[in-house]
């Protein structure tokens, strides 16, 4: 005989007791507790891996712009030396990179000195350094340039 949905009513007595009732087990309070904490820290590393991974490919961007701009200087100092015949000195200069959403500033400085018992050979040496998340970073990049008139005739 069923007296509701959530209890059963045994048909047989056991042991003399007349008509012992049985619940329906279900999830207690504590396990399910237990599940939602083991899934909040779950979601919680996920979270935190994916914040990590969009600081790396900011950093990475970054990175991959002062490459950019270092190569490209250069470039245009040697074709200046080779039009020219003279270096370009801007010791120290600004340039500031729209990147969509933000804009980047590069400051950016030249070392240029002479190579020993090389007279004709200089040593070009470029830093960029930009602001990252309260943080200064800094890339350089080195070349050696020739002032021989005879290779530029």
């Amino acid at each position: 005989m069923v007296i509701s949905s959530r209890f059963l009513l045994l048909k047989k007595p056991l042991d003399g007791v007349i008509g012992k009732c049985r619940t329906i087990k279900g999830f207690t309070f504590v396990e399910i507790m237990l599940s939602l904490i083991i899934f909040s820290v779950g979601v919680t590393a996920i979270f935190s891996t994916f914040l990590l991974s969009l600081d790396q490919m900011n950093h990475l961007t970054n990175r991959i712009y002062a490459n950019t701009q270092l190569d490209n200087q250069i470039l245009t100092i040697e074709r200046i030396l080779r039009v020219h015949r003279a270096l370009p000195f801007d010791s120290q200069n600004l340039r500031k990179n729209n990147l969509g959403h933000r804009e980047l500033i590069f400051q950016g400085k030249t070392f240029l000195t002479a190579v020993e018992d090389l007279p004709d050979v200089f040593a070009l040496r470029l830093e960029l350094t930009w602001d990252e998340r309260a943080r200064s970073k800094r890339l350089s990049r080195s070349a050696y340039l020739l002032d021989l008139p005879y290779i530029y005739n």
